[in-house]
């Protein structure tokens, strides 16, 4: 099987068309995301007091934080931020924009369309091209979806997060990874989208914890690997710009024990919940 895309063919469609998916099955609780200054918590349900469990992405932050200060003494602070802002806001925009894609929305590239179906008109090429990429895998790989954007928790190790993606994959061997072709084992795997520059350890250790707390809500029996979706790989054959990282059973386990020791250090000094700063609805200042 080859599939060969250049960045230039990346531009050319006018449209982004998903297959239809099934319907998404919900985590069964009623968990609700509360973001604060003391980072992301997710208020769990419970019988008696209000439970708060810390973000699986605010817990990993422990570890990221070396790489962040190295990278904004070579930039700068104000450059830094402003980077790190745009890329999240972008980064956020395509996982949205997938979602509605998987969810049966047509989205277009800067044209004209039928209003009598659920539409959008994308105007930055960016965004665009990426989620072209993320079409092309699912076109060559053709999983099922069982989740998408899920959120869950673990109460044996107190986390929790949002997957992206529960995929269900017949397996095969593909070229969607540069110029040698990836063997896909069947089964299902937990899947992440990223659409950062590089690649980073905690990225797998991310997609083992929500695998880990998937299994022990029973949304499913057994996971059997995560898969990174890197849409700024750079790679120029496959699918060009993108890459599918695929950890086995074996290295999931690693990567949860590489969790949970990020864990450790968190906890020393971890806020019990979300830090609350309350502020007025509206201001104003009377001139004398």
């Amino acid at each position: 099987m080859k599939s060969t895309i250049s960045q230039t063919q990346l531009l050319e469609p006018s449209n982004c068309v998903f297959p239809p998916v099934p319907a998404v099955a919900p985590c069964g609780d009623l968990i609700s995301k509360v973001d604060s200054s003391s980072g992301r918590f997710y208020s769990i349900p419970s019988t008696s007091e209000k439970i708060f469990y810390p973000s699986v992405t605010t817990i990993l932050k422990t570890y990221f934080q070396s790489y962040l200060a190295r990278w904004r003494g070579e930039l700068g602070n104000q450059e830094a931020d402003r980077l790190f802002i745009e890329a999240g806001e972008k980064g956020t925009l395509v996982h949205e924009l997938f979602s509605d894609l998987v969810n049966g929305l047509t989205l277009h590239y800067k044209t004209t369309y039928d209003n009598s179906i659920p539409n959008k008109i994308i105007h930055d090429d960016y965004i665009f091209v990426q989620l072209y990429k993320l079409q092309q895998f699912f076109e060559i790989v053709k999983p099922k979806i069982i989740l998408n954007e899920a959120m869950l928790y673990s109460n044996k190790y107190k986390y929790a997060g949002t997957l992206d993606l529960l995929l269900k994959v017949e397996g095969g061997t593909f070229l969607i990874n540069g110029r040698n072709p990836v063997t896909i084992k069947s089964g299902i795997y937990l899947a992440d989208i990223k659409t950062a520059n590089n690649i980073f350890p905690n990225y797998h250790w991310q997609t083992a914890a929500y695998a880990k707390a998937t299994i022990e809500r029973k949304l499913v029996r057994s996971i059997t690997g995560t898969m990174i979706l890197h849409t700024k790989s750079k790679v120029k054959n496959g699918i060009e710009g993108f890459s599918c990282i695929v950890r086995d059973k074996k290295q999931m386990q690693e990567d949860f024990k590489n969790f949970l020791k990020v864990k450790s250090i968190y906890d020393i000094d971890a806020p019990q919940e979300p830090a609350v700063y309350q502020f007025p609805n509206s201001l104003n200042i009377t001139r004398s």
